[in-house]
């Protein structure tokens, strides 16, 4: 019996340093995360909400956006809508009027010299890191 209880209390310490161990390196890899992050994004994105505020005001307009990784673009500039592939077809393209989505956020510039796709875009912004587009029909 006595050996049984030796070898609980010899599973418990274990245990207990797990448990506490493992929300305290949880919070330093995300600073660490977020540090190394923030260093490593461009101006134009810590800028992005004040030039795409320029553009487009209404803070509640929808807007897509196409960037390599999904929703940064609506992170730092603070809106809300959806993320699209680059690769998206010309008939679900079309689709996006529907939801009364009036502007294109991207980052890409394949994109951008699809001529099937810019028949349906005006660029009304451009800096060296994203291109601002209005979708009309």
């Amino acid at each position: 019996m006595q050996q049984l209880n030796e070898r609980k209390w010899s599973l418990k310490y274990p245990a207990l340093v797990i448990a506490i161990l493992i929300p305290v390196l949880g919070c330093i890899r995300a600073l660490d995360r977020l540090e190394r992050g923030i260093k490593d994004l461009s101006p134009e994105y810590l800028s992005l909400e004040k030039e795409i505020s320029k553009v487009i005001p209404d803070r509640n307009e929808l807007v897509i956006v196409i960037d390599e990784s999904p929703s940064n673009l609506l992170y730092f500039a603070h809106r809300k809508g959806w993320h699209i592939k680059e690769d998206i077809s010309l008939a679900e393209f079309n689709k996006l009027w529907r939801y009364n989505i009036r502007y294109l956020i991207s980052d890409t510039r394949n994109f951008d010299s699809r001529e099937e796709m810019r028949q349906f875009m005006k660029p009304v912004y451009t800096n060296d890191v994203i291109s601002v587009y209005e979708i009309y029909k």
